[in-house]
């Protein structure tokens, strides 16, 4: 009998002991996941704010070099010499001569930004077109481009427009302005913007 009672005691102090033991660690595991759950919500807050900082850094460059584009072509329309003279031209040859003068500027602007790629001209009167790019593009994207500019002369009236177009490469941004049936255009290409500490296999896609 006192032998039961002896036993009794021990599996009651250890169900005690068990049950004491449960109160204590319950409560440290609640507060361990919970601060493990809090830990990584925050590094991914951290992440997600610096994943939206770098957007916002890479997409205002890209903003203001499309600006930069439209700034560019609205002087060469409004008031340049060399355009407005191929709305005058007489012939073929006088207006290719002023679109060779034109290009000789676009070969500066390009230098300035890797981005803008190409500088087109058009004029429909006198079926006189023109491509400056730099790098290296396949014939069916050459071929693609020159049948968007020569759409985009025959607009009469005074036209601006910012279009993405697909090519081989991947998506560009072609902008161009009419008038008169004759049109200035440049392509920017975002795949050829830098990206600092932008990790291996990653890539930033603009929508």
């Amino acid at each position: 009998m006192n032998h039961w009672h002896k036993r009794h005691h021990d599996i009651s102090f250890r169900s005690i002991a068990m049950l004491s033991m449960s109160l204590i660690a319950f409560p440290l595991l609640i507060i361990v996941v919970l601060f493990d759950f809090h830990t990584i919500q925050g590094q991914q807050e951290i992440a997600l704010t610096a994943h939206k900082n770098a957007l916002a850094t890479y997409g205002g460059q890209l903003e203001d070099i499309m600006e930069a584009a439209s700034r560019y072509l609205s002087g060469i329309v409004a008031g340049n010499r060399d355009f407005q003279s191929i709305l005058y031209a007489k012939s073929h040859v006088e207006a290719y001569g002023h679109a060779y003068n034109l290009s000789l500027c676009s070969d500066a602007m390009m230098c300035t930004s890797p981005l803008i790629t190409s500088f087109f001209l058009y004029a429909q009167p006198h079926q006189c077109y023109r491509i400056d790019y730099t790098g290296s593009y396949p014939p069916k994207d050459l071929a693609l481009l020159k049948e968007l500019i020569i759409q985009a002369g025959e607009q009469y009236q005074e036209v601006t427009s910012w279009m993405p177009v697909e090519l081989s490469i991947g998506t560009v941004f072609l902008y161009t302005q009419t008038l008169r049936h004759t049109v200035c255009g440049i392509m920017i290409d975002p795949s050829r913007q830098e990206y600092v500490g932008l990790e291996e296999g990653h890539r930033i896609f603009y929508v």
